[in-house]
């Protein structure tokens, strides 16, 4: 028989949640490895109000690896383009991306696809859900 102690300290594991990095930090690790500026933001800006050209869906074609960061630690400049990424990219979607691409994609693929999962948009590339007849079912 075990004792409470063990059963507690059992029940608190499987009940502890997975930690993740939050939005600021994965968005702050993008800025900083791609050095994404201010002009980044005025193009991010502007795809928020139509939809994205073949160049920019060439952009988030391929798949790549998110930067590894545990928590944002950004200069002034950094911390600004971050935020105002934040604020224009408000979408679910922006959780998920792994590139400057994806970033841009995020609202309108957001906007055309709803449904789609944060596990199957971090397994595939996003340019792929832009195709004709693409839904988040398939």
């Amino acid at each position: 028989m075990t004792s409470l102690k063990e059963a507690l300290l059992r029940q608190r594991r499987q009940e502890r949640p997975s930690w993740r990095p939050g939005r600021f930090a994965r968005v702050s690790a993008l800025v900083e490895v791609y050095r994404l500026g201010e002009d980044f933001v005025a193009h991010l800006a502007e795809m928020q109000e139509r939809e994205p050209t073949a160049a920019e869906l060439a952009l988030a074609a391929e798949k790549r690896s998110r930067p590894r960061v545990i928590f944002g630690l950004v200069g002034e400049e950094q911390f600004r383009v971050t935020e105002r990424i934040l604020a224009l990219a408000d979408n679910p979607y922006l959780e998920a991306a792994a590139t400057p691409g994806e970033i841009l994609l995020s609202g309108p693929l957001y906007r055309r696809q709803p449904g789609i999962s944060a596990d199957v948009l971090a397994a595939t590339p996003w340019a792929a859900w832009w195709g004709e007849g693409v839904s988040a079912e398939q």
